[in-house]
């Protein structure tokens, strides 16, 4: 019996130190702080063959910024509702065929890619300071700014 209830002694300890650990692990898996800041757009990577301007249009918004934050994304006087900061990790190729019709080529991400959703866009992630924003049929290159 010693060592039926060192088990449990064992058990409860052990249940003790998850549920101590599982509030933080959960608020570091939140996806959002990695998307969320101020990011300008460094160039224009690709279009879909269905876009909301031309590419003239499109390098006009080189250098402007866009926030994603907690209440939601706003680009120039364009306002999204609030994000749910779901992602997924997809192949870029399969991805971008299916939902853009454009190859994932000339957008240098990474295989497999974190896609977020962001209520009226998405954002697709290089690296924790490079984001590529699909916007208006358009792939811009967009890098995080420092306050």
């Amino acid at each position: 019996m010693k060592n039926g209830s060192v088990m449990g002694v064992g058990l409860v300890a052990a249940t003790m130190v998850i549920s101590a650990v599982l509030p933080s692990i959960a608020s570091a898996d939140d996806p959002g702080p990695l998307v969320m800041g101020t990011w300008r757009l460094t160039a224009v990577l690709d279009s879909a063959d269905l876009a909301s301007m031309d590419e003239k249009q499109a390098r006009r918004l080189l250098g402007k910024t866009f926030v994603i934050n907690r209440e939601g994304f706003r680009f120039g006087k364009e306002k999204c509702g609030v994000p749910t900061f779901e992602s997924s990790w997809v192949e870029p190729n399969l991805y971008l065929r299916k939902e853009a019709w454009i190859s994932a080529e000339n957008l240098d991400l990474p295989n497999p890619v974190e896609v977020f959703d962001l209520s009226c866009t998405i954002v697709l992630v290089k690296s924790k300071d490079r984001l590529v924003l699909h916007w208006d049929g358009f792939f811009f290159d967009a890098v995080r700014q420092r306050k």
